[in-house]
């Protein structure tokens, strides 16, 4: 199933805790999770959602604001998430 969740906010820049990603499932609960299981279902993530999760992650990566954990995280499925992005025609300046 394709954009199933919502994203609603997240927590991936200032903080040296590990991020929380806020999302809404199709049946409306709301849940917070860790980026590790976000990225996880990265596939499942509205297009606006994903670019959003996906353009702070860029930041913080390119200017050391991600926490450890996250930073290891992005390094590992960033190209995995980028070809999601690509594959739905969206992708712009995010990899530039």
């Amino acid at each position: 199933m394709r954009n199933q969740l919502k994203w609603l906010g997240d927590s991936l820049i200032g903080s040296d805790l590990p991020a929380l990603v806020t999302l809404q499932r199709a049946d409306g609960a709301m849940q917070a999770i860790p980026l590790r299981d976000a990225l996880a279902v990265a596939v499942e993530i509205d297009t606006y959602g994903l670019k959003r999760i996906v353009t702070a992650l860029e930041y913080g990566f390119a200017c050391g604001e991600l926490a450890g954990d996250d930073m290891s995280l992005w390094a590992r499925d960033r190209i995995r998430v980028l070809a999601i992005l690509e594959s739905r025609s969206v992708i712009n300046q995010v990899a530039a």
